[in-house]
């Protein structure tokens, strides 16, 4: 009987709005970004000079192109089903615009080189400034979120949409051949040149690293129109069938251009080596996982949870690792076997999931409490910076009480008892009729 009136387990529901696979192609970046960055600052010899560590940097280098590609495609996913909104002035537009704003004021947060407006300018040389202006993933992703924007608002006409990104694609790699050039690099102003090439310190500079993310955008939109027919696989095809194409290239450009498609006269080092591997490499990530979810889904809340606060987990793991005495295990820097490092990487991965699960929560709990307090720690930071000479307990304290009183609509009840207190006071002064 139990049996007969058995009914069949339904599959787990998905989130609404959406793409496992493009959810878990970003968890898997993060993933190799946190084991990336720890095997680079705490591995120790005789393993760091291994074959085997050597070739390892290969397959790290593929960690920003599957990011910025991620960050593409996911831009077109979440951005067409609201085209109008994003092709006008529109509030769904301005609050992209402050997204991409906060991401931008992370970016040059995470470059100070002074706690304060005051030591900015006492400590400020032209090496601290090519420090503070150098692009980062959080800074390619911003302006090219910015990029993106700014050609769908142009072009208006949605089916054009891929053609701007075919445009942008050829300028970037066309440009690229130019501005890694030394002679081009020395006309250029400080302001620019760290977008352009990597002669600044910049280690994910616009040109040509905005190209991952114009390419995640261009299949993007044949993946969405696909959907549409449910022929989205196709597009899918095409990524891999391109992401081989691209391999072919570098493998073509290491043994048949000498010197490769940058300046001969660069230093290798400071060019932007296997890019058409490591766009091609991500391509075959994402279409893999694609291919992979029509017979398994893999880890499919870990990868929404990682996903959706990725900027989070992106923001506070390098002070962690980087972070000096702020940093965890800083005494054991290049000084960690495989074990120790292994270790490490899992403890710092259960302590950025326990950030992103505490963050969900506070989100779906608490979403006005949120807002408040990110906008209290914003606007802390800020006054701190602007009023104070130095960070200490006095201006940080001083800086959060004025913040709170802010955020708390303080200013408004004080203006509002302040208009009551005068109007009282003209009706005491004014003479009985």
């Amino acid at each position: 009987m139990g049996e007969d009136n058995a009914q069949p387990k339904k599959p787990a529901a998905r989130k609404p709005g959406r793409v496992v696979f493009i959810d878990q192609a970003r968890a898997f970046a993060l993933t190799m970004m946190l084991v990336g960055h720890s095997l680079h600052h705490f591995l120790g010899e005789p393993w760091r000079s291994s074959n085997a560590y050597n070739e390892y940097q290969f397959f790290r280098g593929i960690t920003s192109a599957l990011f910025l590609m991620v960050s593409g495609f996911s831009f077109v996913v979440a951005s067409f089903k609201y085209w109008d909104d994003y092709t006008s002035y529109s509030p769904r537009l301005m609050a992209r615009m402050r997204r991409i704003g906060y991401i931008l004021f992370l970016a040059y947060l995470l470059h100070m080189y002074g706690g304060t407006l005051a030591q900015m300018f006492s400590w400020h040389t032209p090496a601290k400034m090519e420090y503070f202006l150098r692009f980062d993933v959080l800074q390619n992703i911003g302006m090219g979120l910015l990029i993106l924007h700014a050609a769908a608002f142009l072009i208006k006409k949605i089916e054009h949409f891929w053609k701007a990104m075919l445009v942008l694609f050829a300028g970037i790699v066309v440009l690229a051949t130019v501005t890694y050039d030394p002679a081009v690099d020395a006309d250029l102003p400080i302001w620019l040149a760290p977008a352009v090439n990597m002669y600044h310190r910049s280690l994910f500079p616009l040109i040509p690293f905005t190209a991952f993310m114009i390419v995640g955008a261009f299949f993007g939109y044949f993946f969405w129109k696909g959907k549409q027919k449910g022929t989205d696989w196709k597009a899918m095809i095409a990524l891999a069938a391109a992401g081989l194409a691209f391999l072919l290239v570098e493998y073509i450009i290491r043994n048949q251009i000498s010197g490769g498609v940058f300046p001969f006269a660069v230093d290798i080092a400071k060019t932007p080596g296997n890019t058409f591997a490591r766009c091609g490499c991500a391509m075959l990530v994402i279409s893999t996982l694609y291919f992979v979810e029509k017979f398994i889904v893999i880890l499919p809340r870990l990868s929404l949870l990682m996903s959706k606060d990725s900027l989070a987990i992106y923001v506070v793991h390098l002070p962690i690792i980087y972070g000096g005495k702020l940093g965890i295990m800083q005494a054991y820097r290049q000084d960690m076997t495989p074990l120790q490092v292994l270790l490490y990487i899992a403890s710092l991965f259960a302590l950025m999931i326990l950030l992103a699960y505490v963050i969900n929560y506070v989100r779906k709990k608490y979403p006005m409490a949120q807002n408040k307090i990110r906008r209290t720690a914003i606007l802390t930071w800020c006054l701190m910076f602007v009023l104070w000479p130095k960070v200490d307990m006095i201006s940080f304290s001083m800086s959060l009480a004025v913040a709170i009183f802010f955020m708390m609509d303080g200013h408004k009840k004080s203006a509002g008892k302040l208009r009551t207190y005068l109007d009282d006071l003209k009706k005491k002064r004014r003479p009985a009729a």
